[in-house]
């Protein structure tokens, strides 16, 4: 399903841009924000002054993430070539990501071609190529969030504490990865994550402007920005968060009923904002301690990796690449089935797989009225894997298998 995605996204591109000539969205499957590694580009000019009081003060584009993305971010502007050295650094790291991969896989005895097929797909998956057009810094946290898993996999619960809590300090979200560490208690890692996560925010608002309650209203007028940019306006390319659907579908509805575009006010935005947060938030939690933490691990690790990139009001679709790790584990107990029960099927397996087939494709072509669906199409298979995640466990098999699940 990937390659035919991927095939088909390819060959209507390269006809729509040699043959039509025709502009975005059809000439090139990745959206175009703005401008290309625009997202670490945009702010060169105030990392010139980081660590001083102009960083938050300055005119022009502010900052807009939350402070320990910039501690993280300064350290590649001090080098002599700030973006080749990130893109050099995102490629590296899925390189290495890739070399493990290959390992693991032939450690499971599969053929070439299967582990060829496998590494190929991760390799020319949209979530990757639209993270290396923006050079976010989401792979950053995607770093970070897979050393936590596979060190909570490794029964190692401190390093795992101390990598969400610092993905928490860079983007909040992850921190919802530390609900790995309920179901065996341990309370007192997750305390540790938490007062990392603390740790780093404050030490990182001070770092950015040698004053805290100034880095953070200079944080907080950042924050601003993306909302009144993005919330108030439909993203129709690459935004697939639920939140984005819900308000995408009440502009359509209000468009038809009074028969002309109709444009969100700021202050009905906040209002169904603050309310999705409660509702789903509340919903979230709720569903953890009645059904998520009694599955199987790989499933709640794909169920917490879904919501993370689901539930935020705003994200993006190189936030995706936090399900690469869970689709290998799925891969994992895909391999570990055939090999001790063979030919055999489980519930819900392949319709997994399938889901994040379609989710790792670029789906920009698919197009109604001039507006691509690929967003759409993400939003209803990552509510789909979520479901799934919850209706059917996908265990390892033996003891055996949990061992080399470690390995």
């Amino acid at each position: 399903l990937f390659f035919i995605l991927t095939g088909i996204c390819a060959t209507v591109e390269i006809y729509c841009a040699a043959v039509r000539h025709l502009h975005s969205p059809y000439n090139w499957p990745l959206p175009s924000i703005h401008q290309s590694f625009g997202d670490f580009t945009a702010f060169a000019a105030r990392f010139q002054v980081f660590h001083s009081p102009a960083f938050a003060t300055m005119p022009g584009f502010p900052f807009t993430y939350p402070p320990a993305i910039a501690a993280a971010l300064a350290f590649f502007y001090a080098l002599p070539a700030p973006l080749a050295c990130f893109e050099s650094s995102i490629l590296v790291g899925f390189f290495f990501a890739g070399f493990l991969l290959v390992r693991a896989l032939r450690h499971e005895h599969l053929e070439k071609i299967s582990i060829f097929a496998v590494c190929f797909a991760f390799a020319i998956s949209y979530p990757l190529w639209f993270e290396l057009e923006q050079a976010n810094s989401e792979f950053l946290l995607w770093v970070l969030v897979t050393l936590g898993l596979w060190a909570f996999l490794h029964d190692r619960p401190y390093l795992a504490a101390v990598c969400f809590g610092l993905c928490g300090a860079m983007k909040i979200y992850p921190l919802i990865f530390l609900a790995l560490l309920i179901p065996p208690k341990r309370y007192r890692q997750i305390a540790v994550g938490c007062l990392v996560a603390a740790a780093a925010s404050i030490a990182s608002l001070w770092l950015e402007t040698g004053n805290v309650a100034l880095s953070l209203r200079g944080t907080k007028q950042g924050m601003d920005f993306v909302r009144d940019g993005f919330l108030t306006h439909p993203v129709v390319f690459y935004d697939h968060a639920l939140f984005e659907f819900l308000k995408d579908m009440f502009i359509l509805l209000q468009t038809v009923v009074h028969h002309h575009p109709y444009k969100l006010q700021l202050a009905e935005v906040l209002t169904a904002e603050h309310a999705y947060m409660a509702i789903f938030g509340i919903a979230a939690v709720l569903l953890f301690f009645t059904r998520i933490c009694r599955l199987p691990i790989i499933n709640q690790i794909l169920a917490l990796a879904t919501l993370c990139v689901l539930l935020p009001p705003i994200s993006f679709d190189y936030t995706l690449i936090h399900l690469y790790y869970p689709c290998f584990l799925v891969i994992l107990v895909a391999i570990h089935l055939n090999k001790t029960h063979p030919g055999a099927t489980l519930p819900g397996l392949r319709m997994a797989l399938l889901l994040l087939a379609t989710i790792f494709a670029p789906e920009t072509e698919l197009s109604a009225h001039g507006r691509t669906l690929s967003s759409t199409i993400k939003c209803f298979a990552l509510i789909a894997l979520f479901a799934v995640s919850l209706r059917y466990t996908f265990p390892m098999q033996t003891a055996a298998d949990a061992a080399e699940l470690n390995t």
